[in-house]
């Protein structure tokens, strides 16, 4: 079993983590911001992991074989049947 995080989930933490130090520093010199920098900095982390697509690697390893099958069996699905 993997526990590395997805592509999403790194992307969110780097620009959660890039946000945080941005705003440190404009606050070290002195520019206000109207809302809590802490808070826009996990608010930016998250709209990058929700706006990053998943890799398909990441989709693929967590496919099983009742989902697979469940394509196989709708016609709506462009899948091969085995």
């Amino acid at each position: 079993m993997n526990f590395l995080p997805d592509r999403k989930v790194w992307a969110g933490g780097i620009a959660g983590i890039a946000a945080w130090g941005i705003l440190g520093v404009a606050t070290h010199y002195g520019i206000t911001l109207p809302i809590d920098p802490a808070m826009l900095a996990g608010t930016i982390g998250w709209l990058i992991a929700y706006i990053v697509p998943p890799a398909e690697q990441d989709i693929v390893k967590r496919l099983n074989d009742d989902i697979v099958k469940m394509a196989q069996n709708d016609p709506a699905v462009p899948v091969t049947k085995p």
